[in-house]
């Protein structure tokens, strides 16, 4: 399975399916004005809500949305992904092609957090290195990972060193 999570960093748990599923079931929003210190938004490749949330092939991401909170009803809003992936970081779509290659200008969410004083990171199965920019390689899909396009990203060796590779999401969640 591939996929991309991103783990932004402090600010409830989200999870969003990029199949396009919706979730019926889903509990009631959070009381307004309640805040967290911590969002984590994971994507799942080519899953949709129902392939994940309750199956019984995914009891850890299951537990942490039974234990925490859950935000449903998102869905893709173009294909192939990587439009998704910058809508949901970026707030536009930059562009809808895998073979995409020039730099995001617009503000997003490093840009933002970098400006609130907040950190992020984001953990990115298969990346070949912490901070790595570059094409893909290996299992490595640069397209899954929006934020290797962003200037605030390529520009600054401190945001890149935020992308991590997936394996190392458990430790800096038990060290948190």
């Amino acid at each position: 399975m591939r996929y991309f999570a991103a783990v932004i960093l402090p600010l409830v748990t989200v999870m969003a399916g990029c199949g396009g599923a919706s979730n019926p079931g889903a509990g009631s929003p959070a009381p307004f004005g309640v805040s967290a210190s911590h969002v984590f938004v994971v994507v799942l490749e080519n899953h949709g809500f129902a392939q994940v949330i309750g199956s019984p092939a995914m009891p850890y991401l299951n537990s942490l949305a039974t234990q925490h909170a859950l935000a449903a009803g998102y869905f893709a809003n173009t294909h192939p992904s990587i439009g998704n992936y910058f809508m949901l970081t970026v707030g536009a779509l930059e562009s809808n092609d895998d073979a995409f290659t020039a730099t995001v200008t617009d503000n997003n969410t490093v840009r933002v957090m970098a400006a609130a004083g907040r950190s992020w990171r984001g953990y990115i199965e298969s990346i070949p290195s912490p901070g790595y920019t570059g094409p893909d390689t290996g299992l490595y899909i640069k397209h899954h990972n929006p934020f290797a396009y962003m200037s605030d990203v390529l520009s600054s060796p401190a945001q890149a060193a935020n992308m991590l590779p997936f394996s190392q999401l458990a430790g800096d969640l038990s060290a948190a």
